[in-house]
């Protein structure tokens, strides 16, 4: 089920959102090339996921600039340079 959503911009988005929280096997193919997932849902799992979800989301096609994507946590950090 996860090879078929993966890649379909019409998929039910609670499903492609579970599929890319379940574990590796699943989970993969829907952070690689899922459209349905927006920028806040790959910043949430490459904070909390494993490095094998990390590289999935940098395998992207559509990948955003890295600093679209840094984590929350580093985003606080950083301050704007007057």
């Amino acid at each position: 089920m996860a090879e078929v959503f993966a890649r379909s911009a019409e998929a039910p988005a609670a499903i492609v959102q579970a599929l890319s929280l379940d574990q590796a096997s699943v989970a993969l193919p829907v952070l690689e090339h899922s459209p349905l997932l927006i920028d806040a849902d790959l910043v949430d799992i490459i904070a909390t996921g494993n490095s094998e979800m990390q590289c999935a989301i940098a395998r992207r096609m559509n990948l955003r600039p890295r600093s679209a994507l840094r984590s929350p946590k580093s985003a606080r950090r950083r301050r704007p340079l007057n």
